[in-house]
C-alpha cells in the first residue's frame, strides 16, 4: 500500500503537475503572443502545485475520501516546500503565498501519506471527526513533511552534486560512480521520476 499503490498515485500527480507543466512551459517558448503567455502561466501554476497534485494522486489511487484527499493536498504542499515553510520564507510579508519555486516530490509523498493515514484512523470513529480528522491529517502530515522533507532535500542535493561531479570525471571513474548511485536509486521503492527531479538530473 505504501510503496506500490502510493508510488503509483505519486506518479499520476507528478505527471499532471510537474511533467505536464514543464511541457507547457517548453511549448510556450516556441510560440508568441497571448497563447505563449497563457501556456507559460499554466505551466508555472501546474509545476508549483506539484505537492498538492501528489497528495491528491495518492489519495485517489488509494480510494480515500474527499476529506483525506484535501488534507493530503495541503500536507503535500507543506512537504514539497518544507524548508521554505519552516523558515517562514514561503509567504510574503503580506501573508500571501507566491506559487513559485522547485517542489520536493519525496517530502510531499511522506507528508501526504501521513495525512491520509491519520484521516483514515479518525474518520467515521467519532461525532467530531469532521473537525478532528482534518486537523490531525493536516497537522500530522505537515509536521512529518517538515521533519522528513528538510533532511531529504539536503541529502538529495548532496547526491545530485555527486552525480554531476561524477559525470565530469574520467570515463572509468564516471561509469563506476554513476552506475553505483543509479543502481541504488533504481532499487529504492519510490518513483524514479520523483528521484530524478529531486536530484536535479
Amino acid at each position: 500500500r505504501f510503496f506500490i499503490e502510493g508510488s503509483s498515485g505519486m506518479a499520476c500527480g507528478l505527471f499532471v503537475t510537474l511533467v505536464l507543466g514543464t511541457v507547457l512551459q517548453q511549448t510556450a517558448g516556441l510560440l508568441e503572443g497571448q497563447m505563449a503567455a497563457l501556456l507559460l502561466h499554466l505551466g508555472q501554476l501546474a509545476v508549483s502545485l506539484t505537492g498538492a497534485g501528489i497528495g491528491i494522486g495518492i489519495a485517489t489511487r488509494l480510494g480515500e475520501s474527499s476529506l483525506a484527499a484535501i488534507c493530503a493536498a495541503i500536507a503535500g504542499t507543506v512537504g514539497a516546500f518544507a524548508e521554505e515553510f519552516a523558515s517562514g520564507a514561503l509567504f510574503t510579508t503580506e501573508g500571501t503565498l507566491p506559487l513559485s519555486g522547485k517542489a520536493e516530490p519525496l517530502g510531499a509523498f511522506f507528508a501526504a501519506f501521513t495525512a491520509i493515514e491519520l484521516v483514515r484512523l479518525i474518520e467515521g470513529k467519532t461525532r467530531a471527526d469532521l473537525i478532528l480528522a482534518p486537523v490531525a491529517g493536516i497537522l500530522g502530515g505537515s509536521l512529518v513533511g517538515i521533519w522528513a522533507g528538510i533532511p531529504i532535500t539536503h541529502l538529495l542535493q548532496y547526491l545530485g552534486e555527486a552525480m554531476n561531479w561524477a559525470s565530469q570525471q574520467k570515463p572509468l571513474l564516471m561509469g563506476i560512480t554513476v552506475s553505483v548511485l543509479m543502481g541504488i536509486f533504481i532499487t529504492l521503492p519510490l518513483n524514479s521520476v520523483a528521484l530524478a527531479v529531486s536530484l536535479n538530473l
